[in-house]
């Protein structure tokens, strides 16, 4: 499944930011932004603007404009109303507009992220991650862990937890045939 979000790119102005924030507007279209510190082309201080939940569905192309405009509009609002100075700044500049970004995550249904690994051809090994939904970045590190133990052939407890195969393992019993391998 797939769920869309925006970003957008304004210049960190005084009163300047110095720690990276979540904004939480309950009830508002953009209700949690995530405000990331960053640095622009020419070395100039930056703010990362990024928010949004709209749903694709199974096909990560299926981007509806209309919502994907008012995503824009909502996250150039919570920008507006936060970081007015930094908001008139990227408006004067030309450049909010031009920022505009967009992803679509992966999202699963469990809100758990995948985790599997294959043997290679060539006797390597592959590494499939991903489907955290938004709370991707901050489990990287320990993903990174998964990973490198993967690579290393030790046992981490994401390798199991993360397995697509995870629930067939939970609901397994004598009656349902063999184990599935994870």
């Amino acid at each position: 499944m797939g769920m869309l979000g925006v970003w957008l790119t304004v210049p960190n102005v005084e009163p300047r930011l110095d720690h990276s924030v979540k904004i939480a507007r309950k009830g508002h279209r953009a209700e949690e932004t995530n405000v990331t510190l960053g640095t622009g082309p020419a070395g100039e201080p930056i703010l990362i603007c990024g928010a949004g939940y709209g749903w694709t569905g199974t096909d990560p192309a299926a981007i509806d404009q209309a919502e994907l405009e008012t995503l824009f509009e909502a996250l150039a609002d919570t920008i507006r109303r936060f970081f007015p100075e930094a908001y008139a700044a990227a408006q004067e500049a030309g450049t909010l507009t031009a920022s505009r970004r967009i992803c679509v995550r992966p999202w699963t249904a469990s809100c758990l992220g995948v985790f599997e690994t294959m043997v290679t051809a060539s006797g390597g090994t592959l590494v499939v991650t991903g489907g955290h939904n938004t709370g991707g970045f901050t489990q990287s590190p320990d993903v990174a862990d998964a990973v490198l133990a993967a690579l290393r052939g030790r046992s981490h407890r994401m390798h199991t937890r993360f397995h697509p195969a995870r629930l067939d393992r939970f609901y397994w019993t004598d009656s349902t045939g063999p184990t599935p391998s994870v």
